[in-house]
C-alpha cells in the first residue's frame, strides 16, 4: 500500500511539473502579445497581435481541458450504452472535412456496435484524426475505416521514427519533429486512457509512408438493423470519400470514383 501511495504521489508530481513546463509556452506568449496591446493600441500590428492572442488563449483552453481529463486519472464518470462506432467514426470524418477541406478523406465503415461512452469515444477518433491531419502533406489523403469493434485512421505523413514509437502514447511526449508544430504530447496519452476504461487498446503501426493508428474494443454480438444509418450514408461497407459541400455547405459522403 505504501508503494503504491508512492508511486501516485510521484506520477501526481511529474504531472504537475511537466503541466508547468507546458503551460508556461503560450501563457508568456499571451502576456506579451496582451502587453504590446495595452501600450500600442492603434497600432496597425493590432489586429494580428489580438488574433493572436487568442489563438493562444484557445491552445491554453485545449491543454487545459486535457489536464483536467489526464488528473482525474480514470475517475471521471462515462455514460455507457451501445454506440454504433462506424456512425462516431463518420461524424469524426465529416468534421475534419470541414475544418481541413484541401485533404481527402476516405470511408470504409461497416455497422459495428460496442458498449462505451459516446462522447469519449468520439473524442479519442477525432485525436486520432487530428493526429492525422497535423502530420498530412497539404495533397495528403487520411483513410478511416471501422470495422469489428476497431477503428483504423491511417495517413500519408512522415511515419513514426522507431525510437519514437515505444513512447508516443505517453504524456507530454512530443518528438524532436513534433516540438515545431502545434500540440502539448497529451492527445495520443488521452486516446490510450479512453481506449483502456472502455477495455480495448490502441496502437500505431509504422508504414512505408505514414502511420495507421488502431482503436480496438469488445464489440456487442449484435447486428443492427440497416434503417438505423441516416440514408445518406447506408452504403456501409463500400470506400467512400468525403469532402466539404459546395460553397461551404454541408459535409457529404460520395463514392471513391465520384
Amino acid at each position: 500500500m505504501t508503494a503504491a501511495l508512492d508511486e501516485s504521489v510521484g506520477a501526481q508530481r511529474r504531472l504537475v511539473a511537466d503541466a508547468s513546463h507546458e503551460l508556461r509556452t503560450p501563457l508568456t506568449s499571451l502576456t506579451t502579445n496582451l502587453e504590446l496591446l495595452a501600450e500600442r493600441p492603434d497600432d496597425p500590428s493590432a489586429p494580428a497581435l489580438t488574433a493572436a492572442a487568442l489563438a493562444e488563449a484557445g491552445e491554453l483552453r485545449v491543454l487545459i481541458n486535457d489536464l483536467v481529463d489526464l488528473a482525474r486519472d480514470g475517475q471521471a464518470s462515462f455514460h455507457f450504452e451501445d454506440v454504433r462506432l462506424d456512425l462516431v467514426a463518420e461524424r469524426v470524418a465529416a468534421r475534419a472535412a470541414g475544418r481541413a477541406p484541401g485533404l481527402r478523406y476516405e470511408l470504409d465503415c461497416h455497422p459495428t456496435l460496442v458498449r462505451g461512452d459516446p462522447d469519449a469515444l468520439e473524442r479519442a477518433i477525432g485525436n486520432l484524426v487530428d493526429n492525422a491531419l497535423k502530420w498530412s502533406p497539404p495533397d495528403g489523403r487520411i483513410r478511416i475505416s471501422a470495422a469489428g469493434g476497431t477503428v483504423e485512421v491511417r495517413d500519408d505523413g512522415p511515419g513514426i521514427p522507431a525510437g519514437d514509437l515505444p513512447y508516443i502514447f505517453d504524456r507530454f511526449y512530443r518528438s524532436a519533429k513534433a516540438r515545431a508544430l502545434p500540440g502539448s504530447g497529451l492527445g495520443l496519452a488521452i486516446v490510450r486512457r479512453i481506449a483502456e476504461v472502455h477495455g480495448g487498446t490502441v496502437e500505431a503501426i509504422p508504414l512505408q509512408q505514414g502511420v495507421t493508428f488502431r482503436i480496438s474494443m469488445p464489440e456487442l454480438a449484435v447486428d443492427p438493423p440497416p434503417a438505423e444509418r441516416p440514408q445518406a450514408q447506408r452504403a456501409a461497407g463500400t470506400l467512400r470519400e468525403v469532402s466539404e459541400g459546395p460553397e461551404g455547405g454541408p459535409v457529404r459522403p460520395r463514392t471513391a470514383n465520384g
